[in-house]
């Protein structure tokens, strides 16, 4: 199956962030752009008059340090108001944007700093300073960090509120194209080295447009958050679309504190990652499990689509507590866009029981626009929704999904040959189907399948989405490259496990994992089942590159710091195996 885009050019006539962000002044300059937390924990507005002074200020600070057209500026920090102000600036200034995430490992970090060659970082703050300074390019020589008038003589200190600080007008600053280079990302490495990725305005611009199409992501002044990590597209897209939306962007610079923030700022749409949405979920079962009986009994049926009617005593136990749980978010929240993993459809459905609906996406970092999605009236559970105008998206013979458009990129920055196929299709490296409806669904990814001694192909990240339903298990790697079974590396949920009243019993955390897996098992065919495992002693860690900054499982790194437990689980098996014939 291809699906086919008629568009060529976008609607709204917009050609760069440059455009975009400059409208929006002109449209509403007291409006609010966006709310940051003061020192006491209050949110208070900064006007787009405000934000985009503060862009051209930043943005004549480089010009003054020297940077120039198409020069790359490096941003390394977490989510914050001043990351954006960050990027706006270096584009506002003719530069290129580089997101890079605190948590990469040196080792990543220092080849790709060698292969985007920044001219300029900037710092958001002080202790990420020693993670990077070493590792800088001799042709960084501007260099900016966020701080006060202790900085360092080599840094620029800088700050949004540093009146001292010349104000740039838009006259002093360069016109910036359509084919300008916006930014460059890098990939996740979910099996090697992060490869570096470059868009053009023009490319945002299309998947600006295309995401505002397909999602009613909000109207304005409608309150959205900002918590993923910026040196990734996703967010920064979803920012770009809350612009030209003219909604308010809520800046929650730690996601810990996210959960406190949903009532506060009370969103309609909060794009998420599906960790996000497994713990919230588990974390509301594990609190009615701890209520009296009656509100326990509500909820359950809720979850398991057993409601009674509006009339009846337990149809209004069943609306009292789904307004309790609604509350937890605000009261507002209606949709909840995820990607970057798979999600299972069970969590999916439940959550749509207790009022949220899910809407998984499908995305790659080689392409501007979203591959596929799920809409708020066109939606599936189990799938990744269906294709985006602005794609044509193909199924190879081998399951592989191939894609084409205005958004994929054209090359990676290190290579010098095409990754494109003679007819411009970019091959995904993921397996895929559609439905008979056009629903996309994703199988596995093609460098990752398992194929075991047996014959039998085994796709990990769809059999660790199963086992990890149960709240017990917080996380699974699977593994059986040429075994006849499989094997696991499972960390069990702490929080779980003191509900339980277990977490210092190692025998019955054992069997208490051993009843889980056969409990989630059962949903799956012999030769995916888990038959041997090691409990992990920590989570795995971006800080060590176990993990993507998207917590996507590296499992080449994994499988390397582990590889004596795993090779250890397999002899074990195969002496069990032999003692039984």
């Amino acid at each position: 199956m291809t699906t086919k885009n008629p568009k060529k050019r976008g609607e709204t006539g917009l050609r760069t962030v440059v455009e975009l962000v400059e409208r929006r002044l002109q449209s509403a300059p007291s409006a609010a752009a966006c709310k940051v937390r003061n020192v006491s924990g209050q949110w208070y507005s900064i006007t787009w008059r405000e934000r985009v002074a503060s862009v051209r200020q930043f943005a004549g600070r480089l010009i003054e340090a020297g940077i120039q057209h198409g020069d790359r500026v490096a941003i390394f920090g977490p989510p914050c108001a001043d990351w954006q102000l960050a990027e706006w600036g270096a584009i506002f200034a003719g530069g290129a944007v580089v997101g890079i995430d605190p948590n990469t490992p040196v080792g990543q970090l220092r080849e790709l700093l060698a292969t985007v060659s920044p001219r300029a970082v900037c710092v958001l703050e002080d202790e990420f300073l020693p993670r990077i300074e070493d590792l800088l390019p001799a042709q960084c020589d501007v260099r900016l960090l966020r701080r006060g008038e202790d900085a360092r003589s080599e840094w620029i200190s800088w700050g949004s509120s540093d009146a001292n600080a010349d104000r740039s007008t838009a006259r002093d600053l360069p016109d910036v194209g359509e084919d300008h280079t916006a930014t460059l990302i890098y990939t996740s490495g979910t099996a090697g080295t992060p490869k570096v990725v470059a868009y053009t305005h023009r490319q945002l611009m299309v998947a600006c447009e295309a995401i505002g199409q397909a999602f009613p992501l909000a109207d304005p002044q409608d309150p959205l958050i900002c918590w993923l990590p910026m040196s990734h597209l996703f967010q920064r897209m979803f920012n770009l679309v809350a612009a030209e939306k003219q909604a308010v962007l809520h800046f929650v610079d730690d996601p810990r504190l996210l959960v406190e923030s949903l009532p506060q700022v009370r969103p309609k749409v909060l794009c998420c990652v599906p960790r996000f949405i497994e713990k919230l979920l588990a974390g509301i079962i594990a609190n009615f499990n701890s209520m009296p009986a009656i509100p326990k009994a509500a909820f359950y049926r809720i979850l398991h689509d057993q409601r009674r009617p509006k009339w009846s005593l337990g149809g209004l136990a069943e609306h009292v507590v789904l307004k309790q749980i609604q509350k937890l978010t605000g009261g507002q929240l209606k949709h909840l866009i995820c990607g970057s993993a798979p999600l299972s459809p069970a969590v999916a459905e439940q959550m749509h029981r207790l009022g949220w609906n899910v809407l998984e996406a499908y995305g790659v970092s080689e392409n501007t626009v979203p591959m596929s999605a799920n809409r708020p009236h066109d939606f599936r559970f189990g799938s990744v929704g269906k294709p985006f105008d602005a794609n044509e998206i193909r199924i190879a013979d081998d399951g592989e999904i191939l894609v084409r458009g205005p958004g994929v990129f054209r090359g990676y920055v290190e290579e010098q040959e095409s990754s494109l196929t003679s007819d411009g299709y970019y091959a995904t490296g993921d397996i895929g189907r559609f439905d008979d409806d056009g629903f996309l669904y994703l199988i596995g990814r093609k460098s990752q399948v398992i194929k075991t001694s047996t014959g039998r192909k085994v796709y990990p990240t769809r059999v660790e989405a199963v086992y990890q339903q149960h709240p017990l298990l917080e996380l699974v790697v699977v593994f059986g490259h040429g075994q006849k079974y499989l094997v696991g590396l499972i960390l069990p949920n702490e929080e779980e496990l003191q509900r339980r009243g277990i977490a210092d019993q190692d025998d019955e955390i054992d069997d208490a994992i051993d009843e889980a897996l056969r409990t989630q098992g059962d949903v799956l065919s012999l030769h995916e089942q888990i038959v041997r495992y090691v409990r992990l002693a920590e989570p795995l860690s971006v800080a060590r590159g176990e993990l993507t900054a998207s917590l996507k499982v590296r499992r080449h790194v994994v499988a390397d710091r582990y590889g004596e437990q795993i090779d250890l689980l397999f002899s074990d098996l195969a002496t069990a195996v032999a003692s039984s014939d």
